[in-house]
């Protein structure tokens, strides 16, 4: 699945578990495209889940070559639209397109 909003387009079945524990609180890779910055890499991002609430934000940003990018304030604004997206809809923990760490530690904040 691929989440396009404002220019950021997110490869989100692409998700890699970086770390995590039961608490809600997670990291994940993510393949990244920005067509208006004409770039591509990966997106570090950090997750909070607790119950209904999901939070997202951006904490890296690597170029194909595996550089980190400092992204503008422009391009910062169209990638934090997009991930406020992603958790407005509640995609993380989604069986079909994350990793199982990520859909057991956001099933695990479900049930509490």
């Amino acid at each position: 699945m691929k989440l396009r909003k404002h220019g950021v387009e997110i490869l989100c079945e692409q998700c890699m578990f970086v770390r995590g524990d039961s608490s809600g609180d997670f990291e994940i890779a993510v393949p990244v495209s920005l067509n208006g910055a004409r770039m591509a890499g990966t997106a570090k991002l950090h997750c909070v889940i607790s119950g209904d609430r999901h939070q997202i934000e951006l904490t890296e940003l690597r170029d194909a070559t595996l550089r980190a990018v400092q992204p503008s304030p422009e391009v910062m604004e169209k990638v934090s639209a997009a991930l406020e997206s992603v958790a407005r809809h509640r995609i993380c923990g989604n069986r079909h397109i994350c990793p199982p760490n990520v859909v057991w530690i956001v099933e695990a904040q479900r049930s509490e």
